[in-house]
């Protein structure tokens, strides 16, 4: 069992970062406690010092409270009960204590502590426990309790008391700063992967604008250009609808494309089981006659029990397109063109093979047929964008894509999800 089990629980998931390594880090500090309590009470036995094991045994409880509470989730209360109890020990030992123990360093522990585990949302409650430690070590310091015996030990037993209390301190400050440090670095990174991501998103919706606004116009503009033509030539009348017929299929087949494309981008990930023959099945029942060529054999050999956790939305993006694109560019001169769709599951990964006995792609293409709008062939039917939508899609769900394919022989898409 690791550490982030036994301080957190095993079936314990907080989605946050901060929240995470906060949790974390208050059982850093608890567990510190809890030891440096115990060890102090073997300490005074060895040196013959009694009468501080029930504050000793107090502290180490706490530890344990504060632990459990965190395991429990409660983190806001365990934080407030581990700040305010450790404040008022530290207070009451450098009270009994003499100055030259060192007692008093834990205060500064304590403020820093109140700054790392209450974190800006709850600064004004952090500001409240800082002043509480400066108002205590002031008072521990300045104010002489009179109803407290003080008690007085020897020169090598303070010297050593002090050594463990700056060690201590020590220890719980870089800890501290450590957590602190960490977090900063990772907003750092964080906003620089979001930075480098607007930056790519708005690259691509220029190029996406420029490309769109151009296959969009084009179809109308042949629509136009028919519509004159048939004004003109009464006798092509059927030739020319069939033609507009055509241009509107193409206009209606990239709106589908940039709906796919805006719902990728916009759609939030929500896994789920999902029964992989059956999916395969509706998307290729859907996509049979799309293309006007019913010859195209389609088999789904995926077990029927095969399932894999992963978004439904997306994978049904995934496998319509590349189906799509086997069925567009699928060999004429072939006798038994087909579509084969396969799935196994290896090492915790959903692997789905999509294969077909089409055009194939030359090699040189091959790095570039994911990119927005690429056309490797010149009998590209398509806009460009459904294997771009495709690796964006995967790239959502964690997923990737691999190609492979030879010009006449056919091409292998496999597709590989976390399951």
């Amino acid at each position: 069992m690791s550490f982030r089990d036994i301080v957190l629980g095993s079936n314990v998931f907080i989605p946050s970062r901060v929240d995470y390594k906060n949790a974390i880090l208050r059982s850093q500090l608890a567990i510190i406690t809890f030891v440096v309590a115990i060890c102090y009470v073997f300490i005074d036995i060895y040196h013959g010092i009694t009468g501080n094991e029930p504050y000793y045994l107090a502290v180490a409880t706490l530890a344990v409270v504060t632990v459990i509470l965190n395991r429990f989730q409660k983190y806001r209360l365990a934080t407030v009960v581990f700040l305010l109890s450790i404040n008022f020990f530290i207070f009451y030992f450098s009270i009994i204590d003499p100055f030259e123990s060192g007692v008093f360093m834990f205060f500064a522990v304590c403020s820093l502590m109140a700054f790392a585990l209450l974190g800006f949302r709850h600064r004004t409650l952090a500001f409240a426990f800082i002043f509480l430690s400066v108002t205590l070590f002031l008072a521990s310091y300045w104010v002489d309790f009179n109803f407290l015996e003080k008690r007085t030990y020897s020169k090598d037993y303070l010297q050593f008391s002090y050594t463990i209390n700056f060690l201590v301190t020590l220890t719980c400050s870089i800890s501290i700063m450590y957590f602190l440090m960490d977090l900063h670095y990772h907003s750092q990174k964080s906003m620089a992967e979001k930075n480098d991501q607007l930056q790519k998103a708005n690259a691509e919706l220029d190029r996406f604008v420029y490309s769109a606004s151009h296959d969009l116009r084009a179809p109308l503009s042949s629509l136009l250009g028919l519509i004159e033509v048939a004004k003109l030539d009464h006798a092509g009348i059927d030739h020319y609808m069939d033609m507009m017929k055509t241009k509107i299929h193409d206009l209606e087949a990239f709106i589908k494309e940039i709906i796919s494309y805006s719902r990728n981008a916009r759609t939030d990930i929500k896994k789920q089981p999902i029964n992989l023959k059956q999916i395969v099945d509706e998307v290729t029942e859907a996509l049979a006659f799309s293309v006007g060529n019913p010859n195209v054999r389609i088999e789904n050999v995926v077990p029927d029990d095969m399932v894999v956790c992963t978004d439904i939305l997306r994978l049904k993006i995934v496998l319509a397109n590349l189906i799509d694109n086997s069925l567009k560019y699928r060999d004429e001169k072939k006798e038994k063109p087909f579509i084969r769709i396969e799935a196994g599951e290896r090492d915790d990964v959903m692997v789905i093979v999509v294969i077909d006995n089409g055009l194939g792609i030359d090699h040189i293409y091959l790095d570039k047929i994911f990119q927005m709008f690429f056309r490797a062939s010149e009998h590209s039917k398509g806009s460009g964008l459904g294997l771009y939508i495709v690796k964006e899609a995967l790239n959502k769900i964690n997923g990737s894509i691999q190609v492979e394919s030879d010009p006449g022989a056919g091409t292998t898409f496999m597709v590989k999800i976390p399951s």
